[in-house]
């Protein structure tokens, strides 16, 4: 049985001082996504009120034509396409999105978050788990003015980091629930702790919750998994130890 795959891409262009031009997309399979600009405005795919959303100045979101994977023509490919007009900008630019990715059932998701300005080439590939009713962010910076640099980071917590437990069990990519809770109770812990300025407590329990995570890698913890829950918790390890 052939699996359909729906590759969202998010595109941008504007236009560089000096006539150089600079890209801004973002490829993701098997996912909607909708980006929020500084502003507070929208456009992608909005679950509610209406699906689809296009309050970006220039920003457009749709199907851009049709792919086959094998060649037989017998699987339909959407390729969902998002981008904007460079005819308003005559300047270097420089903007701030959020990039939200709404679950609306178990999925797994990757893609490829690419940014270019001059020379400077910021190329990241994202990949991970959502369920239906969860979220999970992706803070962007994008400047085409020189001098300055693009970047990508994900939104980490103690509340997404506890989601990606629970779904990674549902898929079996942890496949011993007493691991699973175990993990569970540590990074809740954390957060309790951290939420109430205990920080060097909550510190403590995250790293013990990585060192649990590498010692049941390839184990209860599939390899993916654990490589993903670990960098999330390394992420959030810096932020609460103030690197």
């Amino acid at each position: 049985m052939k699996i359909k795959m729906f590759i969202i891409t998010c595109i941008f262009n504007t236009t560089l001082l000096l006539g150089q031009a600079s890209e801004f997309y973002i490829n993701l399979e098997s996912q909607h996504f909708l980006l929020i600009d500084s502003q507070g405005r929208k456009s992608g795919y909005n679950y509610t009120p209406k699906p689809y959303v296009y309050e970006i100045p220039y920003l457009s979101y749709g199907d851009d034509g049709i792919g086959d994977d094998d060649g037989d023509n017998s699987t339909y490919e959407p390729i969902w396409t998002m981008g904007f007009d460079i005819t308003p900008f005559d300047s270097a630019f420089r903007e701030s999105y959020t990039l939200l990715i709404q679950g609306t059932k178990l999925n797994r998701y990757k893609g490829l978050i690419y940014l270019r300005a001059y020379s400077r080439v910021l190329s990241l590939n994202i990949s991970g788990v959502i369920d239906s009713l969860q979220s999970i962010s992706y803070k962007l910076s994008f400047s085409s003015i020189s001098g300055e640099y693009s970047s990508v980071s994900k939104l980490v917590n103690a509340l997404s980091l506890s989601q990606s437990i629970s779904s990674y069990l549902k898929m079996t990519s942890i496949n011993n629930r007493g691991i699973a809770n175990s993990l569970l109770q540590k990074i809740e812990n954390a957060g309790k702790q951290k939420e109430k300025g205990q920080t060097k407590a909550a510190i403590n329990l995250l790293q013990a919750f990585i060192n649990e995570v590498k010692a049941q890698l390839g184990k209860a913890v599939a390899k993916d998994a654990a490589e993903l829950l670990i960098a999330d918790a390394e992420q959030l390890l810096k932020e609460w130890s103030g690197q």
